[in-house]
């Protein structure tokens, strides 16, 4: 079902009623700033919906600490939703991009009001009519920033990280490089004494073992002579 909001912001029951109907509750909301919702109320309480649709968009009043780390001087947007707290129901917002950033990766970053750091959320790529959609779960300022790749932080696992280091060592010093080498001559070392220590082994006992025979078999010779 298609909506256009244009003197209004706020989705409620009422609209939902007059749009819609039990056996379809999607809905396609086009704002006036050319801001696209798309919701799927199929199993929500309508009764329960009251939310206010209005995106402001360009808004520069981010207070995140970290943007210019996140941001790095790429392009980005600022993107500020009137609704306050989660939807409830499944979301997708369409952001109208520049066609300048047509096959850029747009990644989402949310701006956390607890911490004021902006945190990743989602990427998407630009299409070439700008449409830019996001799946959200809940209303807040975000910030866009417009890249040829994907921002997403990376996990780095304790080994992942002891690897990191080894490779960083071998490449500035060759120490790392060093280390390999003199760790499979140790290796080798130590297989050359083992084998060196059982051949010596065998070498003893077999003497012992023919000490043994000749000194049997001299006690069965004076046997016999006596």
């Amino acid at each position: 079902v298609e909506m256009v909001l244009m003197s209004t912001t706020l989705l409620d029951k009422e609209k939902i009623e007059e749009y819609s109907s039990e056996d379809n509750r999607k809905l396609r909301i086009t704002m006036a700033n050319d801001v696209v919702w798309d919701m799927d109320l199929t199993n929500s309480n309508i009764d329960d919906v009251n939310v206010d649709l209005k995106v402001e968009l360009d808004s520069e009043n981010v207070e995140a600490s970290n943007i210019d780390d996140v941001v790095d001087g790429k392009p980005y947007t600022c993107i500020d939703i009137k609704h306050d707290g989660v939807f409830g129901f499944p979301v997708t917002l369409h952001i109208p991009s520049d066609v300048k950033y047509a096959g850029k990766v747009a990644n989402l970053f949310y701006n956390n009001p607890a911490t004021g750091l902006l945190e990743y959320v989602n990427d998407t790529i630009v299409a070439d009519d700008g449409d830019t959609p996001f799946i959200l779960e809940h209303a807040s300022q975000y910030v866009i920033v417009y890249a040829d790749a994907s921002l997403k932080p990376v996990t780095v696992t304790e080994n992942d990280s002891d690897a990191d280091e080894v490779r960083s060592v071998g490449e500035d010093t060759d120490a790392g490089v060093l280390m390999t080498s003199e760790k499979q001559d140790g290796d080798a070392n130590y297989v050359v004494i083992a084998v060196a220590s059982v051949a010596a082994l065998i070498v003893i006992i077999s003497i012992i073992a023919v000490i043994l025979y000749m000194r049997k078999r001299d006690d069965d010779y004076f046997d016999e002579e006596d």
